[in-house]
């Protein structure tokens, strides 16, 4: 199951800056974004485009799945559940994991 509430982001964010043992300033600077966008979007009250993730999974040396994606279906991936959970997706829904798909390709 993809993570889409910002709130599980956020925390799952911070789980992994944790593990790092930085800062949020830290992990800002590394992504080159700045400390308030950062904490904002740790604390799940902004949203943030493909490419910040992208940014902040670089500055923490992960994949966006990682956080994207909720550990016990990540842990057990198949193509029969990924199309299994598309199935139970909106239209509109489906449009921005594939966005987020063709942009981690690319």
């Amino acid at each position: 199951m993809l993570v889409s509430d910002l709130q599980d982001i956020g925390n799952a964010l911070r789980e992994q800056r944790e593990v790092r043992r930085l800062t949020q300033a830290q992990l800002a600077e590394l992504a080159g974004i700045t400390l308030r966008a950062y904490s904002n979007i740790e604390r799940g009250s902004t949203n943030m485009g493909v490419q910040t993730l992208q940014k902040i999974c670089g500055a923490l040396e992960i994949t966006p799945d990682c956080i994207l994606v909720k550990r016990d279906v990540y842990e057990s991936y198949s193509e029969e559940s990924f199309v299994s959970m598309l199935s139970d997706c909106s239209s509109q829904k489906k449009e921005e994991i594939m966005r987020v798909i063709n942009a981690m390709i690319e």
